[in-house]
C-alpha cells in the first residue's frame, strides 16, 4: 500500500489566529471541546499576501502543523475513518463557520532514520525537522493518518484517505508518495 505526506497546495485558503493566547488555548484543548477563537478565516485572500485571491478548500491550511483542519462537509465524510488516530476539536471562527481541527494522536516509530532527510534534530527530544522521510516497511492498511515518533511535523496518510478524499471531489490538498523500505 502506498504512503504519503499529507500537503497543502498554495493557492487555497489559509487560516491565521490573530494572536498568541489562542494558540495556547488550542493546546490546552480537550477532547470534542468547542473553541471560539478570535483569528479569522481568510476567504478570499491570504494574510501574507493580499495581492492572491485564495481559493476555497474543505481542508484550510493552518500554519500548525500539529493540526490537520476541515470544515464541515470534509469533517462529515472523514470523522468516523479518523476517529480511532486522534482527536477532534470543533472551533468556531468569527464568521460563525464550524472548523474542526484534527489532530494525529498515534506516532509510529517507522521512520528510517539513516535514509531520511532531517533537519535541526533535537537529541533531548529525539525528534526533529523531516525535509523527506523515508519509512520502514509495515502494514499500512491499518495506518489510516499518523505521525512518526521521530519527527515534530508531517502528516502521513494511506492510499485509502487518498481514495476517499479524490472521490468526494475534494480540492486543496496533495500527497506526496513516501520511499518504503
Amino acid at each position: 500500500m502506498n504512503i504519503y505526506q499529507l500537503k497543502h497546495l498554495d493557492n487555497y485558503e489559509i487560516l491565521f489566529l490573530k494572536n498568541d493566547q489562542d494558540y495556547f488555548r488550542l493546546r490546552e484543548l480537550k477532547e470534542n471541546e468547542i473553541f471560539s477563537f478570535t483569528g479569522k478565516q481568510n476567504y478570499g485572500f491570504s494574510a501574507v499576501d493580499n495581492k492572491h485571491k485564495k481559493l476555497k478548500t474543505e481542508f484550510p491550511n493552518f500554519e500548525n502543523s500539529n493540526y490537520f483542519l476541515m470544515k464541515a462537509n470534509a469533517f462529515d465524510c472523514f470523522h468516523q475513518e479518523l476517529l480511532p488516530y486522534g482527536v477532534f476539536f470543533k472551533v468556531q471562527s468569527e464568521n460563525e463557520e464550524d472548523i474542526y481541527f484534527f489532530r494525529p494522536t498515534i506516532r509510529y516509530d517507522i521512520l528510517n532514520v539513516e535514509k531520511s532527510k532531517i533537519l535541526m534534530f533535537d537529541p533531548i527530544k529525539d525528534k526533529g525537522y523531516l525535509r523527506k522521510a523515508v519509512l520502514h516497511d509495515t502494514d499500512f492498511d491499518e495506518l489510516l493518518i499518523f505521525k512518526v515518533k521521530q519527527s515534530f511535523s508531517p502528516i502521513f496518510v494511506n492510499q485509502r484517505f487518498v481514495d476517499i478524499y479524490k472521490e468526494k471531489g475534494f480540492q486543496g490538498l496533495y500527497f506526496e508518495k513516501i520511499e518504503i523500505v
